[in-house]
């Protein structure tokens, strides 16, 4: 059967999944559609994913000059140092948007999935924008500490957050970000690289095709596939949270059902 290529104007545009959704889908595509159709994992500590709200929740309040509070003191702790350290740097030349939700898509945003994302701070420079994210560890050891740094360069979600902050502001991202928080020990770095067009360009051509196969595992034209070398990524005791469903036979539950 022939190719149908249709002009530019009449394709239908590919609607953006978030960079966690996408990253989820990239590490494995049977985790990513267990995930979005609400399968029940095994029980996974979530005190490092609580801190680390707390601590993006901490930081918006401090731009946006409200009181904040929070439970964990180390929270408390890692936002007084991340402004005495780092706070005139972060600031730039001006805040332009806190916590900034790229296109007002609430329930796709509650959901982590169909949408370009949520940037951490955007910031003004002397030739554009700036965008930076936070990344929080509950612990992280010395020797892992470069390549969390180095790659801030190859971050996906930092090109992704470019691309749509271009769009919806109207000027260039220059500057990409990473703020790096360790709650124990607590540490804090800031590490910054350039953001290009061309790179820019590059990463939305990838982009595209990704999306274009989560579109269609999504609406059941192609079938989710296993990545054996994702199950153990983080070690045995971190193990992908549906491998006894994958591997062992045991039963998958769904939310729905559950309630």
């Amino acid at each position: 059967m022939a190719t149908l290529h249709l002009p530019a104007a009449l394709r239908v545009p590919i609607v953006p999944w978030s960079p966690s959704s996408t990253e989820k889908f990239m590490t494995c595509p049977t985790r990513w559609w267990l995930d979005r159709q609400g399968a029940i994992g095994r029980v996974q500590d979530t005190q490092a994913m609580e801190q680390g709200s707390a601590y993006h929740e901490g930081m918006a309040a401090y731009w946006e000059e409200c009181k904040f509070w929070a439970a964990d003191s180390l929270v408390m702790k890692a936002i007084d140092r991340t402004i005495l350290q780092e706070g005139d740097a972060l600031r730039e030349q001006g805040i332009v948007g806190v916590e900034v939700n790229l296109d007002g898509n609430d329930a796709e945003a509650a959901r982590h999935g169909r949408y370009p994302g949520t940037c951490d701070l955007i910031t003004q420079n002397a030739t554009g924008l700036t965008v930076t994210d936070y990344k929080t560890k509950g612990k992280l050891e010395a020797a892992y500490v470069d390549r969390e740094l180095r790659q801030t360069d190859r971050s996906w979600q930092l090109k992704q957050y470019a691309h749509f902050i271009q769009l919806k502001y109207g000027r260039p991202v220059t500057q990409k970000r990473k703020l790096l928080v360790s709650f124990v020990p607590l540490k804090v770095w800031l590490v910054t690289y350039p953001v290009t067009q061309h790179e820019l360009s590059t990463w939305h051509t990838q982009a595209e095709v990704v999306w274009g196969l989560m579109d269609e595992v999504e609406c059941g034209n192609l079938a989710a596939w296993q990545v054996e070398s994702a199950c153990e990524r983080y070690g045995w005791q971190w193990r992908c949270p549906y491998y006894e469903n994958c591997w062992d036979g045991a039963p998958i539950t769904y939310e729905e059902a559950a309630k």
